[in-house]
C-alpha cells in the first residue's frame, strides 16, 4: 500500500492505494482536517494518523489507526498528541502530549518555539498506548529544551 494526504476540490483526504491480498487494486479516501501526519506500523498493515479536529494548519491532534485492508478508521488517542512513534514490533505507540501544572492536559501552541526560553517551554508527558487493547499509560513528564521543540517537534 501507498498512503499520502491530498488536497482536492472536496477537501483534504488521506488516500490509501494498493492491492489487498487476493483482490484488485483498491483506493480508499478518508477525510481529515488541518494537517495530517502519517506513519506506517513496522508490520505495514496499519497507518497511524494524527491530525487536529478542526481545520487549523498545525501538526498535532488525536491519533487514529487506519487498517489498510478494510479501510476502518479507529480512534486510539483522544488527547492532542504533538508527536508519536511506533515500537519496533508494532504493538505500541509512544506519544508526547502537553500538560499544564497539576498534570492536566494543556492546549497546544508551539508557534515560535525557537525563541522560547527554557522557563517558557511547555511541560510534555510521554505516554505509551497498547495498539491492540487501547491501554494507555504515562511514563514520565519533562520540560523539553527550546532546541528539542524547534528541531525535533
Amino acid at each position: 500500500y501507498l498512503a499520502y494526504a491530498e488536497l482536492g476540490a472536496g477537501g483534504s483526504s488521506i488516500v490509501l492505494q494498493g492491492n489487498a491480498p487476493g483482490t484488485r487494486e483498491v483506493r480508499r479516501e478518508v477525510p481529515y482536517e488541518g494537517v495530517a501526519v502519517l506513519t506506517w506500523s513496522p508490520k505495514g498493515d496499519r497507518l497511524a494518523v494524527m491530525s487536529p479536529p478542526t481545520a487549523i494548519r498545525a501538526p498535532y491532534g488525536p491519533i487514529r489507526l487506519l487498517d489498510a485492508e478494510t479501510g476502518d478508521l479507529t480512534p486510539l488517542v483522544d488527547t492532542s498528541a504533538v508527536a508519536f512513534f511506533w515500537s519496533p514490533d508494532g504493538r505500541f505507540i509512544a506519544y508526547l502530549t502537553p500538560v499544564q501544572s497539576g498534570g492536566q492536559q494543556a492546549g497546544v501552541t508551539f508557534q515560535g518555539v525557537s525563541t522560547l526560553s527554557a522557563a517558557q517551554s511547555p511541560e510534555l508527558e510521554l505516554r505509551v498506548v497498547d495498539v491492540a487493547s487501547g491501554d494507555d499509560r504515562s511514563l514520565t513528564t519533562f520540560t523539553p529544551t527550546p532546541l528539542f521543540l524547534g528541531q525535533f517537534l
